[in-house]
Order: C-alpha cells, then sequence, then structure tokens
C-alpha cells in the first residue's frame, strides 16, 4: 500500500544525504592543521589582525577578578591606542623610524610628558572656565609637553625626516598621553560610572581620547617637522604649530559639553588629516617662498 511506503523511503533518503556528506572533502573545506603549520598567521598583518582581535578577550580574562579596574583600563587604552596607531601609520606613511624610536617617543610622553604638563597645569591654575583660560593654562602646555619627546627623539642627532614623518612621530606622542590620561581618569573616577555620563565619558577617553591627543599632537609635529628643514625660523614655526593645536585644544575643552564641541573636534582631525595629505607640497612651497630673494636682500 503507498501508506506504507512512506516510512521505509526516509532512511534510504537520509543515508543518501549522510553520503553525500561523507563524500565532502572536509580537511580541505578546514584544513586547520595545515594554518597551524603555516608560518603566514604569525608574520605581517595577519599576525597584527590575529593579535588586535584576541587581545580584548585575553584582556576581559586576565582582569575578570580583579577588585579594581587599573589594569583593565591599562590594557584597553593601549589597545585602542596601538589601534589608532596602525590607522595613522596607513594615512601618513611616513619614513621608517624604528620600534625603538616609536617605543621612546611613547615612553618619555607617558611619564615626562605627563608629569610636565600636569606640573605646568598646577603652576597656572588649569581652569576651562572660559576659551581664553582653556587655552593658556591647558591647551598650549599640554601641546607642548607632547611636542617635548619629537624635539628630542627626532631632532637631536637622529638625522633629517620629512614633515610628514615628524607629523606620525607627533601621534605617536600624542597616543601616549592620551592613553596615560584615560587611565589616569578612568582609575580616579570608577565609582562615578554609573551616574549619568560618567560611563559614555570613560568609554570616549578609552576608545578616542588617544586619537584626539594624536591629531592635536601631530599637528604641533608637523611644524617641527617644518623647522628642521628651515632653522632659521624653526622656532617661528613650532609657535605657529603650537597656537593651531594648543588653540583647538583649549576651545575643544571649554565647549565639549555640547555639539561645540563636537564641531571642534572635527575640525581638529580634518586639519590633522589635511596636514597629513598635503604636507609634501606645504613644505615644498614653503622651501620655494624660502628660495625667493626679498625686498631687504635685492
Amino acid at each position: 500500500m503507498p501508506a506504507s511506503a512512506a516510512p521505509s523511503s526516509v532512511p534510504g533518503a537520509l543515508d543518501g544525504v549522510v553520503a553525500q556528506f561523507q563524500r565532502l572533502p572536509f580537511a580541505a573545506l578546514l584544513p586547520l592543521q595545515s594554518w597551524a603549520s603555516d608560518a603566514w598567521w604569525r608574520q605581517g598583518r595577519s599576525a597584527l589582525f590575529l593579535l588586535m582581535a584576541l587581545a580584548p578577550f585575553a584582556l576581559l580574562q586576565a582582569t575578570s577578578e580583579d577588585a579594581d579596574v587599573e589594569r583593565s583600563a591599562v590594557g584597553f587604552a593601549v589597545y585602542f591606542a596601538i589601534l589608532w596607531l596602525v590607522a595613522i601609520r596607513e594615512l601618513v606613511q611616513p619614513e621608517p623610524l624604528g620600534w625603538s624610536v616609536v617605543a621612546g617617543i611613547s615612553a618619555f610622553t607617558a611619564i615626562a610628558g605627563v608629569a610636565l604638563a600636569v606640573a605646568v597645569e598646577e603652576q597656572l591654575g588649569a581652569s576651562t572656565d572660559d576659551p581664553f583660560s582653556s587655552i593658556l593654562t591647558v591647551g598650549l602646555p599640554e601641546e607642548a609637553a607632547k611636542a617635548a619627546a619629537v624635539l628630542i627623539f627626532l631632532m637631536i642627532g637622529r638625522g633629517r625626516w620629512s614633515p610628514r614623518t615628524y607629523l606620525y612621530a607627533g601621534a605617536v606622542s600624542g597616543l601616549a598621553f592620551g592613553a596615560a590620561e584615560a587611565v589616569t581618569y578612568t582609575t580616579a573616577y570608577a565609582s562615578f560610572l554609573d551616574l549619568e555620563g560618567g560611563l559614555a565619558v570613560t568609554l570616549w577617553r578609552l576608545l578616542c581620547g588617544s586619537l584626539f591627543h594624536a591629531c592635536m599632537a601631530g599637528i604641533v609635529a608637523f611644524f617641527v617637522g617644518l623647522g628642521a628643514w628651515h632653522r632659521d625660523v624653526l622656532w617661528h614655526l613650532v609657535v605657529v604649530g603650537l597656537l593651531i593645536a594648543g588653540v583647538l585644544h583649549g576651545l575643544y575643552n571649554y565647549f565639549s559639553d555640547g555639539w561645540g564641541g563636537a564641531v571642534l573636534a572635527a575640525l581638529t582631525v580634518f586639519t590633522f588629516v589635511g596636514y597629513a595629505r598635503t604636507g609634501d607640497r606645504i613644505a615644498a612651497r614653503l622651501t620655494a617662498s624660502s628660495a625667493m630673494p626679498t625686498a631687504a636682500t635685492q
């Protein structure tokens, strides 16, 4: 009878499906052993991608039982700073600096640069109550402190680099400064993270604070790089860079509670990217204008 034939056909159909699966070359479709024995994933961009992808999981497990947030704040601040460093390097395409120089700039700024900025701000009575005070007592001191590492590591006995490479070195310094600042704020205000806005500000500092500092420090360092090639106006150019970044920094701090801060942050990033993309042309124009005789020398 047709009704009794249906159940016996089901096992036969399943056997066919199973047989089809068994014929698939699973060793070729999921070659885990081959991948494990291949060196490509331990080199270059593949290794970097794997490291950055797996690091948060390792950090989470390593700090899950901590009584405070200090270690997790350090770990994630450094993690996001490295992510931004990779992105900035791809954007700027600097000359090879060597990891010893990058590490030296980072360490110097994270320790000495931050300490210098704090000391100067304390002496000046740092305040963001009005735009002028925010620029004078916060923006300019912090930008000068971040520029110190670039002056020391690139201008003293390190040869001559393009202004674009100086910009990259400044960004490295800014990333270190921003990461250190993020850790300080996170650990200091950990007990207030449940308050309205507190968690958002902390996340911003950990994720994007280092990038914001990198952009401002990169602007100053670009002018330091221009000055390295035009020693007769070195300090004039450094002052111009400090004023641009210091004013942007100070105004951002003053307007950071509203949309004005977002606009200033966008302007800061736009300015940084502009120097990264057109820095070589700006340097060439400055060289050409310096070669032209002035009225006094004609």
